[in-house]
Parts: structure tokens; sequence; C-alpha cells
């Protein structure tokens, strides 16, 4: 939330960094906004706080913690699992940028890296 309150439109409002001024500035927001909660593996009651209060945007909260669902309800959450070993080896491999240069050791080291994690 610090970071949001050095984005230009916030600056613009004369926000300063506190959680308070952050959220109380997104809720008077009239256009659509996207706030991503990523890893929050903690206990739902922090998160909780720090939601705005308006309905204007949208929240993804990704976590392990599965009483994570209790802020938004069965209705709005999804349990994903883990990915198949030939998926997450192409994941690695496009996000390593050696798409045009694959070769089979270089796949085969993809597929061993993957079943290691």
């Amino acid at each position: 939330l610090k970071g949001i309150s050095s984005i230009p439109e916030a600056k613009g409002a004369n926000i300063d960094a506190t959680p308070e001024a952050v959220l109380y500035w997104i809720a008077s927001l009239t256009k659509q906004w996207l706030l991503i909660f990523d890893n929050a593996d903690g206990e739902s009651n922090i998160i909780e706080k720090y939601l705005p209060p308006n309905s204007t945007g949208d929240i993804l909260i990704t976590s392990r913690n599965p009483n994570m669902r209790s802020l938004t309800g069965d209705k709005n959450s999804i349990e994903l699992h883990g990915m198949n070993t030939e998926d997450a080896t192409t994941l690695l491999l496009k996000r390593s940028n050696l798409e045009e240069e694959i070769t089979e050791a270089i796949q085969q080291a993809a597929k061993g890296i993957v079943t290691k994690l």
C-alpha cells in the first residue's frame, strides 16, 4: 500500500503513505482498480484490515492458507493444484527465454529442474 501512495494519481490527490490514507483513496476511486495480495499465507484477519471498503475494483488474493477463503467465500475461491510435469517444463522454458534454442539436452535439464521443484 505504501508503494501505491507514490503513483502519480495518488500523489496528485496528496495522500500520505499510511495504509489508512491509501485505502481511503482507493475507496474514493470511481474507476476500476485491481489490488493483489500475493503469497498472503498469514492469518486472514491481517489481510482483512487492508481491504478497501468499496466495490469499484477487484481484489486477488493468492495464498496457501485455506483459511483465506473466509474473506471471499467458496463461490469466489479457486483451489489450484500443482501443474503436471509437461506444463511446468513448458512454463519454465518459456520464462527462460530459450524458446528458439531448445535442444533435447535443455528440455531434459528443464524437466529435471521441474521434477526437483
